[in-house]
């Protein structure tokens, strides 16, 4: 079964009671103030938070080959 949820982040990931097997982040370009925040540590631990045990994070942030820093900027923050 797949839940699919269109809202803030953080405060979805805030209020949320349930735990996921999988959490899939597809996020904007790092440069774009208000998404900054989506590449922090605070928004990582948050993640985890909603896991379940042996969950998975998976993060989509651009192909690596044109978007070099925004791959790195994901590495350097999880």
């Amino acid at each position: 079964r797949v839940r699919v949820v269109h809202a803030d982040a953080f405060r979805w990931l805030r209020l949320a009671r349930t735990r996921y097997d999988v959490v899939i982040s597809d996020l904007p370009d790092p440069g774009i103030t208000p998404s900054t925040k989506l590449y922090s540590q605070e928004f990582y631990g948050l993640t985890t938070r909603v896991l379940a045990d042996g969950g998975r994070l998976a993060v989509h942030a651009g192909p690596l080959a044109t978007r070099p820093r925004v791959f790195w900027t994901v590495e350097a923050t999880l």
